[in-house]
C-alpha cells in the first residue's frame, strides 16, 4: 500500500509539472528554462527574448519585466517566470487565477545558484539542476590575473556603470581584472566624467548602445580617456549571452578574457 501511494505520488508530481504553462519575461529565464529542457513548457514570452531561436515563435506577452496583463491572462500561464517586475502589482492579478510568480533578480554567481535551485524545484527537474551546478562550480574560478583596471559601461545617456555587487562586476573578477568602480556601493550607479578622468581605466567593455571606436575618438568626452585614445575598448552587444546568466556565460567570458589579454 505504502509502495502504491508513492508511486502515484510520483506520477501526480510528474503530472503536474508536465501540465505546466510557463510565460517568461526574461532573456536569461526564457534560455534556461530552455537550457535545462522544459522549454515545451513556454506558452509565451517577453520582446526581447530570442534564443534559441525557436522560442522566437512563441506569442509575444510583454516587454523585458513589463508584461502586459491581458495578454497573460489570455495564455493561461501557470507559472510566469521573471528577473523583476517593473509593476509588482501585476503579479497579484494573475495570482488571483491561480499563477504563480517566480523571480530571479541575478547579479551574483551565488544568485545564479539559488535561481538553478528554485526551478529545480519548481519544475521538478533538481537532477538536471545539479549536473549545472556541477558546471557552474568548475567555471566559476578566477583566471589569473590581468592587472588591468576596468569600466564595464551599461548605459551612456546618462552614463550608467557597473559597481559594488553587480553581475558585471563579478564577471570582470572572474576574468581576471579589477572593476575600477568595485568601491561604489551600489551594483549600477550613474558615473560622473570626473569620476573617470581621476580613475582612468586601462580598458573599457562597452555593452551600451551601440557605438564604434570611431565613434568615441570623436565624442567631446570619451575622446580624453587613454582607453579610447589607445583603443582598449571591447564593444558587446547589449544583448550579448555575458549579460544573460545562463549557460553561454562562461564561454563568452573565455572571449573577454582573451580580447583583454590583446589589448
Amino acid at each position: 500500500m505504502k509502495k502504491a501511494l508513492l508511486t502515484l505520488f510520483f506520477f501526480t508530481t510528474l503530472l503536474a509539472a508536465e501540465e505546466m504553462r510557463i510565460v517568461s519575461l526574461s532573456p536569461a529565464m526564457t534560455e534556461l528554462i530552455c537550457h535545462l529542457g522544459k522549454g515545451h513548457l513556454l506558452v509565451g514570452r517577453s520582446e526581447v527574448c530570442d534564443y534559441p531561436p525557436e522560442v522566437r515563435k512563441l506569442p509575444v506577452a510583454g516587454k523585458f519585466a513589463d508584461p502586459n496583463v491581458e495578454k497573460i491572462l489570455r495564455l493561461k500561464p501557470t507559472l510566469v517566470a521573471a528577473n523583476d517586475l517593473i509593476n509588482p502589482g501585476a503579479a497579484r492579478i494573475w495570482e488571483r487565477t491561480g499563477t504563480k510568480t517566480v523571480l530571479c533578480q541575478v547579479q551574483t554567481m551565488a544568485d545564479y545558484r539559488r535561481c538553478l535551485l528554485l526551478l529545480g524545484e519548481t519544475l521538478d527537474i533538481n537532477e538536471r539542476v545539479r549536473k549545472e551546478l556541477r558546471l557552474v562550480e568548475k567555471n566559476s574560478v578566477p583566471l589569473p590575473p590581468l592587472n588591468k583596471k576596468v569600466l564595464w559601461v551599461i548605459w551612456d545617456a546618462p552614463l550608467m556603470a557597473a559597481g559594488q555587487n553587480s553581475f558585471p562586476t563579478e564577471l570582470m573578477t572572474l576574468a581576471g581584472v579589477q572593476n575600477i568602480a568595485s568601491e561604489v556601493k551600489q551594483p549600477y550607479f550613474k558615473c560622473s566624467y570626473d569620476f573617470l578622468l581621476k580613475n582612468q581605466p586601462d580598458a573599457i567593455i562597452w555593452t551600451a548602445a551601440a557605438r564604434s571606436i570611431q565613434d568615441l575618438r570623436k565624442h567631446r568626452f570619451w575622446k580624453k580617456l587613454k582607453a579610447v585614445q589607445n583603443g582598449d575598448v571591447i564593444i558587446l552587444d547589449a544583448a550579448d549571452p555575458i549579460q544573460r546568466p545562463g549557460p553561454r556565460m562562461f564561454e563568452r567570458l573565455k572571449f573577454l578574457r582573451k580580447k583583454l589579454e590583446e589589448l
